[in-house]
């Protein structure tokens, strides 16, 4: 150092990689007070700042260096210069908990309210690393123990949220102000229970902590800590009488929160310590059915022991068992009925939990249904039964099981459709098998005449149709209008229906009552398989009129010319040849 200054070195030149920290700087880091004392004398800047604002002060304080600090503050360096984020040397010495340098800065006028990042103090930064002696000194040296950073959080919430016991048993000794709101409406037991800190939370229930304040959304603290899952906070609040009933302003409770995450542990405290089992939220949700609804069968049997209505209803008269018996829930269905939960209890739209499971085709559950009595002729306001359901939704096994306890195949729903007419519409062959073995009708009409025929000839199902015509269904059977199922399945392309149908002897040259045939129908809509099968299975090309029309029929080979449908017309050109031909 003699050296340098003797060749009249720059004292204030940044060292080159440091930062821009001058010798000065990185002389008080090390707490080399003598060459401090050398820089010093021959006039370094002690104002002088590094990249990131920190002065050699900032750094002696870091490092614990109080003669050096002393030295430097003796030479003019400002007690509270700032560095980048508002930091003073008293943030830097806070956190290490030296009380000595502390003093010795706020004898230099250093501001032990001074705020940082977010506003914090030194007070704060003290509390959130546990320096409890820290926290004593600044707070004699002049700190206000209720001043708050950014979310108006004072030192007490600090400490609690870092589950500093012994920095919060400080602050409250010094009498901190316990019930201090900061953002959101949180006290310090909020803010102890949100992060998990048991031992922050009996800390303040021992010095009389509000128990039934409520922050935003209506929490209080025990039904924060049930949010949370914080069961040991729970288990505090519960002994010190916090209200287990109390609820959100969404109409939440501690068990609900309990019921939701699945902890039976936590449920059974809740009602041990008379928490309603049956309050439910502003949507009528129990904790029964949301238990349900999670599949928590351990929550659920606390709820039942604890005397909850297995029977309760929420929105649009759901029970727990719809919910059960929708998601495949065979044990909770048990445990429901068991404790007699009603077992053909209806929706609003008139479901039964057996509707719901024979749609979702889950057969444990249907089992233990039927087990307890579930009706099986119980109709939705659609005017379906379970078995409908079963069969619209191809649940081969369901339907298997609801036919062996004899239900009936017949049983018709809205617009007196039967389980075949939905099977037939959707082509589930191996469903309308069974249906039909069950004595299923199988040429039962819906309304407007409608039979399985007619719908699996409109829907492309042969396999079906097959079936059907081997029941001894007629293939000449006629709608209104004298529209036959060749006819349907002509004009919607089901080219393999129609061959079926005139395998069966289906008239190919039936008219309807205005004089189409099943040949006008595919050529018009240019379905060249269906017309391909028509002619091959003896339809005429040019099928003679019908006596007694107003209008003339269009031949099949003018409306596909018409339409642009160039191989059916072309098919249609070959079959009329060759029936003129000799």
């Amino acid at each position: 150092v003699a050296l340098l200054l003797g060749g009249r070195a720059s004292l204030d030149e940044p060292t080159p990689g440091s930062r821009g920290r001058t010798p000065l700087a990185l002389a008080s880091r090390g707490g080399q007070l003598a060459v401090v004392q050398r820089l010093l004398e021959a006039r370094a800047a002690v104002t002088a700042a590094a990249e990131d604002g920190w002065t050699a002060l900032h750094l002696a304080a870091q490092h614990g260096h109080q003669v050096v600090a002393e030295a430097l503050l003796q030479a003019g360096a400002p007690a509270g210069s700032t560095a980048a984020g508002g930091w003073v040397p008293l943030h830097v010495v806070a956190q290490n908990g030296d009380e000595a340098l502390a003093k010795l800065l706020v004898d230099h006028k250093a501001s032990p309210s001074a705020p940082c990042e977010q506003n914090a103090t030194a007070l704060h930064l003290a509390a959130q690393d546990g320096c409890v002696g820290m926290v004593r000194c600044l707070l004699k040296l002049g700190a206000s123990a209720d001043q708050t950073m950014t979310g108006e959080a004072a030192a007490l919430h600090t400490a609690c949220q870092h589950g500093q016991v012994g920095v919060a048993k400080a602050l409250l000794d010094l009498k901190a102000a316990m019930e201090l709101v900061m953002q959101g409406g949180l006290t310090s037991l909020h803010v102890a229970v949100q992060a998990g800190k048991p031992r922050a939370v009996e800390l303040l229930l021992q010095r009389q902590a509000c128990l039934e304040k409520q922050m935003q959304g209506g929490y209080t603290a025990l039904t924060l800590a049930a949010k949370f899952g914080q069961e040991a906070s729970v288990r505090l609040l519960l002994e010190h009488h916090a209200d287990a009933n109390v609820a959100t302003a969404s109409g939440w409770t501690a068990l609900l929160f309990a019921s939701r995450s699945g902890n039976a542990d936590m449920a059974a405290e809740l009602l041990r310590h008379r928490a309603v089992p049956d309050l439910a939220t502003n949507n009528k949700r129990t904790p029964l059915i949301i238990a349900c609804q999670g599949g928590h069968l351990s929550v659920l049997e606390e709820l039942l022991r604890g005397g909850a209505d297995p029977g309760a209803t929420m929105q649009a008269s759901w029970t727990a068992l719809h919910y059960a018996a929708q998601d495949g829930r065979g044990e909770i269905c048990h445990a429901l009925l068991r404790h007699r939960a009603p077992v053909d209890a209806k929706t609003g739209s008139g479901w039964t939990a057996l509707h719901l499971a024979a749609q979702a085709g889950d057969e444990a559950v249907l089992e233990v249904l039927l087990e307890n009595q579930a009706s099986l002729e119980a109709a939705h306001e659609g005017g379906a039964t379970a078995l409908h359901l079963a069969a619209q939704n191809d649940n081969v096994g369901a339907t298997r099981l609801l036919l062996s306890r004899r239900a009936s195949p017949n049983a018709k729903a809205q617009g007196a459709t039967t389980a075949l007419h939905m099977a037939s519409q959707r082509g589930h062959c191996e469903v309308a098998q069974l249906l039909l073995h069950h004595r299923g009708s199988p040429d039962v009409q819906a309304d407007g005449g409608i039979t399985p025929l007619i719908l699996a000839s409109q829907g492309g199902h042969a396999a079906i149709a097959r079936q059907l015509l081997e029941r001894k269904v007629s293939p000449s059977m006629q709608l209104a209008g004298g529209w036959t199922p060749l006819m349907i399945a002509s004009r919607h392309g089901q080219g393999a229906v129609v061959e079926v149908l005139l395998e069966k002897k289906a008239p190919a040259d039936a008219h309807t009552n205005s004089g189409q045939t099943a040949l006008h129908f595919a050529s018009l809509h240019g379905h060249e398989g269906a017309v391909r099968a028509l002619l091959a299975g003896g339809a005429s090309p040019s099928p003679p009129a019908l006596e007694g029309l107003e209008k003339k029929v269009s031949s099949p080979f003018h409306l596909a010319r018409k339409k642009g449908h160039q191989a059916v017309t072309a098919l249609l050109s070959a079959a009329s040849s060759s029936a003129d031909a000799p």
